[in-house]
């Protein structure tokens, strides 16, 4: 490649300007990404974090309060914590009751590959298969429940609301655990 030739791609660029800055530098393939490259791309996307930052505190979804050195911290605005497991796996819609509390689906849809085992809030553990949807769920059964929330938002389950959810090709198999009696 001739010297007046462009570059490969960004990163070619970047480690060119690196070096250029720092002509004496020398890493490893790690220290090159972790220090040459990574610190500099973020730098330029703190602005763009910021924005994105304050587009959520907006939103609702996020809560900001700054610390006794005037930093300011985010957290997930917990009023919003459903919602925002919703969006990331594409459910419609929220169901909420008289008080305006969110309600979770009645049934559970295993999206996965494999077969996927939950342990609702009631100790009782349900076992998907792939495609399988659970039986109808008590809100009590799943309201809240960590892992159900967990596999929500990697997209392992769905979350349905009943006119969402066919009847179950077969009824899953559900056990007590925690020395309930079979």
């Amino acid at each position: 490649m001739a010297a007046g030739d462009s570059l490969p791609n960004d990163i070619a660029r970047a480690i060119l300007g690196y070096l250029a800055r720092n002509p004496q530098a020398q890493d490893t393939l790690e220290g090159v990404a972790q220090w040459w490259l990574l610190d500099r791309m973020v730098e330029r996307e703190v602005a763009n974090i910021e924005q994105t930052l304050a587009a959520l505190v907006g939103m609702g979804f996020l809560i900001a309060n700054d610390d006794r050195t005037s930093r300011r911290h985010y957290r997930l605005n917990p009023a919003r914590f459903e919602e925002v497991i919703a969006l990331l796996t594409g459910r419609k819609r929220i169901i909420h009751n008289e008080e305006g509390e969110s309600l979770m689906p009645t049934r559970i849809r295993n999206r996965s590959r494999h077969l996927v085992t939950v342990e609702l809030n009631t100790r009782e553990t349900v076992h998907l298969a792939p495609g399988e949807i659970s039986r109808p769920l008590e809100e009590y059964e799943a309201r809240d429940n960590p892992q159900v929330l967990k596999l929500a938002s990697r997209g392992e389950i769905d979350a349905l609301e009943q006119e969402d959810a066919a009847p179950p090709a077969a009824s899953p198999r559900t056990k007590r655990s925690r020395g309930a009696h079979e």
